[in-house]
């Protein structure tokens, strides 16, 4: 098998009835919330950690009612993910459902032809390869008798998309061993017994609304469709020509001419990401808690992952309903430029 296609990591908000115990499903409360949820408890199923779930919003910004849901890591590699979302759905009554951030990523040996990913971060720092687009990036390694490349970023920790390679074997062996993802290595051809490398894709934000354009669906709207291991494979093929694609250069200067530089025996898939704004009329109060919602979000860079996520897509949906979604991107930067 050249690559084996996960979903990663998956958390979502939505609005419920009341978060109480049911069947084989327990509550365990921690004795702390966050700045955004005065509670915070993990789920737990036949003695295991299923999900993670926050609600009572301590601001009126959001609806009374509103929760996030976080579905725990195993779940996601061992197809039980769905059942355990339905569950909580069903027996806490939950509606208005949106997706904050979901990573999908692909664990392999080497690139199509060989190509080893340490090679191509060395063809990329020394310009043998060039990205398409623009953006930052961040590179790490040791270097020893020689520079060991170890991770490659494109984007930052709040771009609606981030791209990340590095050596899963060696971050399993130096912070935290998960037997489940060794498992299905084993499908992996890796006769040399060499690391095993992942590209990962985390989506959140406007590059949710990822449109089909055959049939016309928004594809990570749909939860059940995330079951689908097609349609997963389908993302990250597009996930990774749009963000994660290289060409060879050439003599000639038109940069569109040169040679790309194949990665993956990708899917045909037929997706774009939608802008879509709902229109409505924009007043100087409006920008003004947008700021304050950026501002905030900065500040609160030593939380959690998936408690930055609310701050972000609250902000998102609030900038797409008021036509700000500009407007809130020239703020962002211009934070990041004072910081």
């Amino acid at each position: 098998m050249e690559k084996i296609i996960n979903i990663d990591w998956l958390s979502f908000f939505c609005e419920c009835g009341d978060i109480v115990n049911f069947d084989n499903y327990t509550l365990e409360p921690k004795n702390y919330g966050t700045q955004i949820f005065e509670k915070m408890a993990d789920v737990i199923k036949y003695n295991e950690v299923v999900a993670t779930v926050l609600w009572q919003p301590r601001s009126n910004i959001l609806p009374e009612n509103s929760a996030m849901i976080k579905i725990k890591n195993r779940q996601l590699y061992n197809g039980k993910w769905y059942q355990i979302f339905t569950d909580i759905a069903d027996n806490w009554f939950c509606h208005h459902f949106k997706i904050s951030r979901i990573d999908i990523c692909a664990d392999f040996i080497a690139f199509k032809n060989g190509l080893h990913p340490k090679t191509l971060i060395s063809n990329f720092l020394t310009q043998k390869f060039v990205k398409v687009g623009r953006g930052t990036f961040k590179v790490m390694g040791d270097q020893k008798k020689y520079i060991n490349y170890q991770y490659l970023r494109f984007g930052a920790g709040s771009s609606a998309v981030s791209a990340y390679l590095y050596n899963k074997s060696a971050e399993m062996r130096e912070v935290r061993d998960k037997p489940y993802i060794r498992e299905q290595w084993q499908n992996l051809k890796n006769s040399n017994n060499s690391d095993v490398w992942r590209l990962e894709f985390s989506i959140k934000g406007k590059s949710l609304k990822i449109l089909d354009i055959i049939n016309g669906n928004y594809i990570i709207d749909n939860f059940e469709a995330l079951t689908d291991r097609e349609i997963i494979a389908n993302i990250f093929s597009f996930m990774t020509k749009k963000y994660f694609s290289f060409v060879i250069p050439e003599a000639q200067q038109n940069k569109s001419r040169w040679q790309k530089l194949e990665l993956f025996n990708n899917n045909d898939c037929h997706y774009k990401i939608v802008d879509f704004s709902k229109k409505s009329d924009t007043t100087k109060k409006h920008k003004v808690f947008l700021t304050n919602l950026v501002a905030l979000e900065q500040e609160m860079r030593a939380l959690k992952s998936y408690a930055r996520d609310i701050i972000q897509c609250v902000a998102m949906d609030y900038a797409e309903e008021h036509n700000l979604v500009d407007y809130m991107d020239r703020k962002k930067q211009l934070v990041k430029h004072f910081d």
